[in-house]
Formats: C-alpha cells, structure tokens, sequence
C-alpha cells in the first residue's frame, strides 16, 4: 500500500506537470542529442592528449545559449510559468565528492532555477529565483521539482541555473562542439578561469572566487563563456 501511495503521488505530480489550466507544458532545454555528465573521472584514460575528468558547476549563475546546435533554448518565448525543473546530475566517485565538498569548500550539491532579464552588452537582472533544493539524494538521477509557487515569467526572459555550492551536471563529451554547445557565466571577462597567460592557479584562484547571482534586483555582467559544454537542465515552461 505503501509504495503503491508513493507511486500515485509522483504520477499527480507528472501530470500536473504536463498540464496546467488546460495547457501542456513546454520542456525548454530538451534539445537531443548525446551529453553524458563529465563525473566520476574515468579510472583509465585513453585519450591521450584529450583526457577526461570531473568537473562541476560550481559557485556561478549560468545559462545555455546554444545547445545541440539550438540557439536560445533557454529564452522564454512568451509571457508563461515555470511550473517545474530537472537537472541531470552525474555520481562523482567519493573521493571527488569529498574534494567539493570539503577541500574546495561548496558544501553539499544544491541549486535553483534563476529568471534573467536581459539588459543588454552582456548584463543581465535577476528578477525572480526558486527556493534552493538539495541535491546529495538524487546524485546519479535526473529528478523533476515541482514548484509549490510557479514562477510567472515574461517573453524572452532567459532562464539560468544557480547554486552557491556546486552541482554535477556538467558535460564535456559526446556529440559536443565549439558552435554547438555553449553556456555563459555569471563571471567577469578576467575571472573565466581559461586565461593562459595565467597560471593553472591564478586560474583556478579566479573560478573559485566567483559567486552565484541570488540577490533579486541586480544586474551582473556574464563575460564567460564556456564551449563545448552544455549545463545539464530544463524547464518546465506553461505559456498564457
């Protein structure tokens, strides 16, 4: 009876989902394609001169721009809700996990969506965000959350991904390419951690100083942009 209760509750909350006042949701961000997440670090790498290895989203607001060859897959078309969101998040090894969390200092896996507005030359408002949501049970999985207060959004509002801690959702391989796959930062342009007139350090310094965007109201410039690699996330968008 137990898991048969458990299996009704997460079948209302697909439906309700897919459907709001009379109207199925659009899924912004499902564009194909392959895009396996980056973690954990292969435990042989064959690759030679291209190796593998974990890497995550961390401390930083940020948005696909192109995906799979998709331009603004993330950019609402009109005035709508976002009635629910998915990550797909890899299972670092334990070692990996503990270097995140503990060493580099960002804590358990956590995020939220974030509602932009673009201002132009790179700068971007922040206008509305979703509660934070744990991610540490869901590792290895590709969860939906449903949002208890859907977020009202107006026509080409870009829809980002923030965490202050970090989120394992990054990926590098696959059909990936330069043109194809692309997100930006909430970073500035000296601070994108791919400077090589810098050190590995310096570099290394810039990312981990970077911050989410999580007060409503600010503009920030995000002057980085990273390629080829795709932010693993979607939105569940309800238009008017």
């Amino acid at each position: 009876m137990a898991a048969a209760a458990l299996l009704f509750s997460l079948l209302v909350a697909l439906v309700w989902v897919a459907s709001a006042p009379g109207k199925a949701a659009e899924v912004l961000g499902d564009v194909g394609g392959t895009a396996p997440p980056s973690c954990p670090t292969p435990a042989e790498d064959t690759l030679g001169d291209d190796p593998k290895f974990c890497q995550a989203f961390a401390s930083v607001t940020g948005f696909q721009m192109v995906a799979n060859g998709e331009n603004a897959a993330f950019k609402v078309p009109t005035d709508g809700h976002i009635v629910a969101w998915s990550v797909k998040l890899s299972e670092p090894a334990e070692s990996e996990q503990t270097a995140f969390e503990n060493e580099l200092k960002f804590g358990e896996p956590a995020a939220r969506l974030a509602i932009l507005k673009d201002k132009g030359k790179s700068k971007f408002k922040l206008v509305k965000q979703s509660p934070d949501v744990p991610l540490s049970a869901s590792l290895g999985r590709e969860p939906i959350f449903t949002l208890a207060q859907p977020l009202k959004v107006k026509k080409d509002s870009v829809i980002a991904l923030s965490t202050s801690n970090w989120v394992p959702n990054l990926a590098h391989d696959g059909a990936l390419t330069d043109e194809g796959d692309k997100w930006r930062a909430s970073r500035g342009r000296m601070k994108c951690g791919t400077d090589p007139a810098k050190s590995d350090e310096e570099n290394r310094d810039d990312i981990l100083s970077s911050k989410a965007q999580k007060k409503i109201g600010t503009t920030r410039t995000y002057g980085c942009t990273y390629f080829p690699s795709r932010i693993l996330y979607q939105a569940y968008y309800v238009p008017e």
